[in-house]
């Protein structure tokens, strides 16, 4: 306890990607942060590992959402949180394949091509793919964003609010099982659509069909990977931040 300041504004426990992230953001605007880590490297889940020469990532594997693409919203925060001082390479076309028994679906970075390609290996399902497709679309783009606008009004209004458009928000409460099984019967199909829920770490059968679509939507544009060097910038950048402050 000695070595903690006592003219601190902010304690942050973990040194995750989320951790860093906030510390550098309030560092940037002028506050005084400690950073505490029971690790003894800072990181989190954006540490790398070798073994029989390979390297491995533990938690980063890519980014979507027009994160290369100076000027995109998400490529502003990068650039904020990091000076600038990381770059980001756009992976291969087909940046995930998905492989069911002997066969391989590409997913390709651009939702019309991607709706081609499933269309060809599934011709019978051409409009449960369109309406999976146009319902992630219209769930990130419209429900959600009313959502979280009635979210932020005062419990009574938002239970108002709520009933108002219950027709509208009863998607935010079903799992990805329950909308894809509204959409289409073919199992096989519904794997493929969902095969992305190891990203977000819970079964399609448990998962909010939100959080899927939220996925499926960041990726819509392909996916980018930084730099080596940039893995560790957030790091390197918090501990300059925080050994300023002592």
């Amino acid at each position: 306890m000695k070595k903690v300041p006592k003219d601190l504004d902010a304690i942050i426990i973990g040194s995750g990607i989320g951790g860093l992230s906030t510390a550098a953001i309030l560092a940037k605007e002028g506050k005084r942060v400690l950073v505490l880590e029971q690790h003894d490297i800072a990181g989190g889940n954006l540490h790398t590992f070798s073994e029989n020469g390979y390297e491995f990532d533990t938690g980063l594997h890519y980014i979507g959402g027009k994160v290369g693409v100076k000027g995109s919203p998400l490529r502003k925060q990068f650039d904020y949180i990091t000076d600038s001082k990381v770059e980001w390479e756009s992976m291969d076309d087909a940046y995930d394949i998905t492989i069911s028994g002997n066969e391989r679906y590409n997913f390709v970075s651009s939702w019309k091509r991607l709706k081609k390609e499933l269309e060809t290996s599934f011709p019978n399902d051409e409009l449960a793919i369109e309406k999976y497709f146009s319902t992630c679309h219209n769930t990130v783009e419209y429900i959600f964003p009313l959502y979280l606008a009635l979210k932020m009004l005062p419990e009574t209004l938002f239970k108002v609010g709520k009933w108002l458009f219950s027709r509208q928000l009863r998607i935010i409460d079903k799992t990805t099982k329950e909308v894809l099984d509204s959409i289409t019967s073919n199992q096989k199909l519904q794997g493929v659509l969902t095969y992305h829920y190891g990203d977000y770490g819970e079964a399609p059968s448990r998962g909010s069909f939100l959080m899927n679509a939220l996925i499926a939507c960041h990726y819509r544009s392909g996916a980018y990977y930084p730099g080596k060097p940039a893995l560790v910038l957030f790091c390197l950048h918090l501990i300059v931040l925080v050994t300023h402050i002592y």
